[in-house]
């Protein structure tokens, strides 16, 4: 009989480790959303790199050594942004990924001591950068996945890094709450209002919602606005799979809302590849038993057939896969040798989860095998 400590670790354990459950393929979404984010602040700051010397100098004091001073503040600069983004595109295509987000992590870090120049989503970026090269965010849709070149996600450097990566997205939202503590955001409910009047911050869409919308309905906004972050942040580390996805759906729907009705850059775009490496592997699993149902060409047509009184549910042709199901306990068995191909998956959702999950495996199991052969990837 277990001991209450004992427990109680074991409850730690599975929540810790439900936590750092993050798709490769998530991961990569992650990894191309940051790189594009980092292309677009490189070609911003091409465009003013000529004023920047003279206003960072008279401030802090330009932090280049003196043989890049010597050379020409403004060339160093360009070769400088030049060479952090090629390094964006790397991370961007997954070439050499945990190596180019270490050598970006080290250049961001040297901008953010430049006062005038960096902004809170400087920090962002150096945040999601921090943790980027502790996972391996190559394993797919990269060059370093078709050459082989990454490691189980199951390592030790990659759980850390994704733990630290979700604690660090919903401390972001949470600390941003805790500093909101103005009163134009409670009681008044007014920030919103005097956001979107700023013609330097204000959007399309913002401007008319000040010309047309009540004050009362930016009230609701600047409560829905703390709420959603308050309530996103902590589901998010939710031990229950249901309640993360609500509050990265929450989120994200945020910063839309930022995006639609503010200019905010590339931030919000930054922010929404952080919620990219959190989108749950059965939303992939369901896209491939879409690709399975829709094309012949993508993958081979079968029928998944599911044991226990739930039911069957087809996608075409023989009879391939069977899908066990006892209680939340789902095993499939090839057709062929009754054999176990991925057995205790866990799955309380219903018979269209339990069949996408299935078509998604099946689908994973024969690119793995025909990788194998020697007949691709």
């Amino acid at each position: 009989m277990q001991t209450p400590a004992n427990r109680a670790i074991d409850y730690l354990r599975t929540w810790v480790n439900a936590l750092i459950d993050l798709d490769p393929r998530s991961l990569a979404c992650f990894r191309m959303g940051l790189g594009i984010a980092l292309i677009y602040d490189a070609g911003l700051a091409w465009d003013v790199i000529d004023l920047w010397p003279g206003m960072q100098t008279y401030f802090d004091g330009l932090p280049l050594p003196d043989w890049a001073q010597r050379a020409g503040d403004v060339a160093t600069l360009k070769l400088i942004f030049g060479g952090y983004a090629f390094l964006a595109l790397l991370l961007l295509v997954g070439y050499r990924t945990r190596f180019c987000a270490l050598v970006l992590l080290v250049v961001t870090g040297v901008h953010r001591s430049v006062s005038q120049t960096v902004d809170y989503h400087d920090d962002i970026i150096f945040h999601a950068l921090f943790w980027a090269p502790f996972m391996d965010l190559g394993r797919c849709f990269s060059l370093d996945g078709r050459r082989g070149k990454w490691v189980s996600f199951g390592d030790r450097w990659s759980r850390i890094g994704a733990f630290g990566l979700m604690f660090n997205l919903a401390y972001i939202y949470l600390s941003t709450v805790l500093e909101k503590d103005d009163p134009a955001w409670w009681p008044d409910g007014t920030a919103v209002y005097y956001a979107l009047s700023d013609v330097a911050l204000s959007g399309t869409l913002g401007r008319w919602a000040i010309a047309h919308l009540p004050l009362a309905a930016f009230k609701v906004l600047s409560y829905q606005a703390l709420l959603m972050e308050l309530l996103g942040g902590l589901l998010i580390l939710s031990p229950w799979r249901r309640a993360r996805y609500g509050g990265l759906c929450l989120l994200s729907l945020f910063q839309v809302g930022l995006w639609a009705f503010m200019r905010f850059e590339s931030f919000p775009a930054t922010m929404l590849s952080l919620h990219a490496a959190l989108l749950p592997t059965a939303l992939w699993f369901c896209a491939a038993g879409a690709c399975c149902c829709c094309s012949a060409a993508l993958a081979p047509q079968f029928t998944i057939v599911v044991f226990g009184g739930h039911g069957v549910g087809q996608c075409g042709g023989a009879a391939d896969l069977a899908v066990y199901r006892s209680g939340g306990t789902v095993a499939l068995c090839g057709r062929e040798t009754g054999l176990p191909i991925a057995p205790d998956i866990q799955s309380t959702g219903s018979m269209a989860d339990v069949c996408a999950v299935a078509t998604g495996l099946y689908r994973l199991v024969g690119l793995r095998r025909a990788h194998a052969d020697g007949g691709g990837d």
